[in-house]
């Protein structure tokens, strides 16, 4: 049971810095620093690139298990669920990743002029530690809105490009699923 909880809270991780490499992109943009923000962000997803090479073993010792429950003659259908929790973990993260986003992108923005004057991330990381910087951290909080999301479909990205997105994201997320569960089948 402790390695399921591991692997649910691995997939929240994967999908919420997934979904937030976005917004620090787009905090890169708007600070004016996008070849900065591309690294960070490269750095962010690693985060998620290393979630992934631990969940997939994980997954599979679970369908590994699951298969030879059921050729003992015992049905495990706790694989089913456990697939199920799965998805709803992505779901989590990638609500957890959209509650986030506005205030992800306005920190960001400040994040990487302040990694640009400190020159690396231990440095940043101890500026922000030694020097109270967190008494104003409120003012970048911001939650989401319904004209963020109206400013988005009527804005410049175009709607296939958002459309196209989804779809791809929506194969990533269950094809590693679907692909453990067919083989347990």
């Amino acid at each position: 049971m402790l390695a399921w909880g591991f692997v649910f809270l691995l997939t929240i991780i994967i999908h919420t810095t997934d979904s937030l490499s976005y917004a620090l992109r787009l905090g890169g943009l708007r600070a004016r620093r996008i070849g900065l923000a591309l690294t960070v962000a490269g750095m962010l997803l690693l985060v998620s690139r290393t979630s992934n090479m631990a969940q997939g073993p994980l997954l599979g010792g679970m369908v590994d298990q699951a298969k030879a429950a059921a050729r003992m003659g015992g049905a495990d259908i706790r694989l089913e669920l456990h697939m199920h929790g799965v998805l709803l973990a992505a779901t989590v993260g990638t609500v957890l990743a959209i509650l986030l986003y506005p205030t992800v992108v306005r920190m960001s923005a400040r994040w990487i002029v302040h990694l640009e004057h400190t020159g690396s991330i231990p440095a940043l990381v101890r500026h922000f530690i030694l020097r109270n910087r967190w008494k104003h951290a409120g003012y970048y909080i911001k939650r989401p809105t319904w004209s963020m999301l109206t400013s988005l479909l009527s804005g410049v990205i175009p709607k296939r490009l958002i459309v196209l997105n989804m779809t791809v994201t929506a194969i990533y997320t269950t094809g590693v699923v679907s692909a453990l569960y067919a083989s347990f089948l």
